[in-house]
């Protein structure tokens, strides 16, 4: 929870720029004066960012993504984020649900869901990689794919307007999600694969130890074959020599795929050229 309605939770966002917000006794924070950005210190990668907002009449803000630390002036967030506009009234680029001066929302499905002034509305945007999907009361109305190298959204600071004088919007209840998706742990095996002779004909052997507490399903790809070894229990290895038909081989690499635990890992194992000539 980024702002709760408490003095703590304000205190823990910097204010660059002119304005301020003000605790209301309902918990929320209202927008003064301006134009300013009020943004939280904490870098993100890809989020969701969740916020209800209300405005009296015909208001301005907007909810600042994907920008870096701004200091005291808020035309950073301007000029290097991007701005998911909060206004009832201006041309289609830079009215609610906008990606501001960028892409329009999409009207009709805007108008459908967002709520009158004086009552609350709610953002769901999700920034991952470039792109920025906003949804208001539950409804996807913008999906916006980033383009511009100098607005960098792969990471960032999140914030919000307070875009001057007359201009009053209320937020309660921000929180953000992280999105980011942790790499599956690989597949513990154990993998030897040599070159060798047989008489005067070269193969590769391919040796693959199952190191996880369960069975494992392993296929082994190499020039000369493939071969698939299922159930290879814990501590067991599956083995296959690949003649290669022929008295050397060249260096090159053997394709290891295990399987266990609903987790899959793929990787490459070198082997040395040899002659048996």
């Amino acid at each position: 929870m980024l702002f709760d309605g408490t003095a703590e939770s304000l205190a823990g966002w910097k204010m660059a720029g002119p304005g301020g917000f003000e605790l209301q006794e309902d918990c929320s924070m209202l927008s003064t004066g301006g134009m300013g950005l009020l943004w939280y210190p904490e870098e993100l990668e890809a989020y969701s960012l969740t916020l209800d907002w209300k405005m009296a009449g015909d208001d301005n803000s907007g909810v600042f993504v994907g920008f870096p630390d701004p200091g005291n002036d808020p035309w950073v967030a301007v000029n290097q984020g991007y701005e998911i506009q909060i206004d009832a009234t201006d041309a289609d680029d830079r009215t609610t649900g906008a990606i501001y001066t960028f892409q329009s929302a999409d009207l009709a499905a805007r108008d459908a869901v967002l709520k009158a002034p004086g009552e609350w509305n709610a953002y769901e945007i999700r920034v991952e990689g470039q792109r920025i999907r906003v949804f208001l009361n539950g409804t996807l109305i913008n999906d916006f794919t980033s383009t511009e190298p100098s607005r960098d959204l792969s990471s960032g600071f999140v914030g919000l307007q307070n875009h001057g004088n007359g201009d009053d919007v209320s937020f309660r209840d921000v929180q953000v999600k992280d999105l980011t998706v942790e790499p599956e742990p690989e597949v513990e095996v154990t993998s030897t694969v040599k070159s060798q002779c047989v008489g005067r004909t070269a193969n590769v052997s391919v040796r693959v130890v199952n190191d996880e507490d369960v069975p494992a399903d392993i296929v082994v790809t190499t020039p000369f074959g493939t071969k698939t070894f299922l159930g290879v229990q814990p501590g067991k290895s599956a083995h296959q020599s690949f003649s290669a038909r022929a008295g050397a081989v060249e260096a090159g690499v053997a394709q290891v795929t295990a399987t266990a635990g609903g987790r899959t890992t793929t990787f490459d194992v070198a082997y040395a050229a040899t002659s048996c000539g």
